[in-house]
């Protein structure tokens, strides 16, 4: 058993890592209300001692075979596209997507809004609805499978529109299928039905949205491979026109929401 144990694996993080250090990433800390931006060791970020233990089963090992799996698919996609992959290759990306998207920070939140519901509040039981979640993971997978996977990059090779990744990087649009997750500075994944009339949501856009996913954890909210990418994203909030420039769609009406909500 690994005590500190990852909810977003480190082949991803690694790639975000600091171009002087490979080992450490910069991260937004939340301290006391406060926004810190520094430098911080990829193997302590994103993670919680026995994230994954529960009374019945260490579902760590779960994760061993597919982050094993992931550093050589992920690197195939960074550098070749998803347009080469073979049927191997998508059939890995669909299961290593759904094992990501089920074992972050806000999965197992929604898993502490069950338990209130039940009325059970100990961690174990808390951990337990969490990894009940990963029986119906061959389903998810289907999910996967069904759709259009794409890559999308930043409109701007300015370092400030650069992706950033949080504890949650998974982004889900609940009303139709399509989700979003970064795996470089350069590149995001985007799984979408074959007939969406959506077009990618820009950098500026997916970045703000890891921010807000970023509030489900209370240490690093989000990370990166450059200070500045950070320092633009906390100190540059969406502009209403930028908000009302998107495509009519959940991401636009959730945007118009927290928008509102933040005068």
């Amino acid at each position: 058993m690994t005590d500190h144990q990852h909810f977003v694996t480190q082949a991803v993080l690694r790639n975000f890592s600091s171009s002087r250090n490979k080992k450490t990433i910069f991260v937004i800390f939340h301290i006391k209300n406060k926004l810190i931006i520094q430098s911080n060791p990829i193997n302590r970020t994103f993670e919680r001692n026995n994230y994954f233990t529960t009374n019945e089963e260490n579902y760590d090992s779960w994760f061993k075979e597919i982050d094993a799996q992931s550093p050589d698919i992920i690197a195939s996609i960074i550098k070749n596209g998803v347009e080469n992959l073979n049927l191997q290759e998508r059939e890995k990306i669909n299961k290593f997507m759904a094992f990501q998207w089920l074992r972050c920070v806000a999965i197992r939140n929604e898993s502490i809004s069950y338990s209130k519901i039940l009325g059970e509040d100990c961690i174990n039981c808390i951990k337990n609805i969490h990894a009940d979640l990963f029986t119906d993971i061959d389903f998810l997978i289907e999910k996967f499978k069904n759709l259009t996977l794409s890559s999308v990059s930043p409109k701007s090779l300015n370092i400030k529109h650069e992706y950033v990744i949080s504890g949650s990087p998974v982004l889900y649009n609940v009303w139709e299928p399509e989700f979003y997750f970064p795996i470089s500075p350069t590149n995001c994944l985007r799984f979408h039905s074959i007939d969406s009339r959506l077009s990618p949501l820009d950098s500026r856009f997916l970045n703000e949205l890891q921010f807000i996913n970023g509030e489900g954890y209370n240490g690093c909210r989000v990370a990166a491979r450059h200070q500045e990418s950070l320092e633009y994203l906390k100190d540059t909030p969406l502009k209403y026109c930028e908000i009302e420039n998107l495509e009519d769609s959940f991401w636009k009406r959730l945007f118009l929401k927290m928008y509102n909500q933040n005068q």
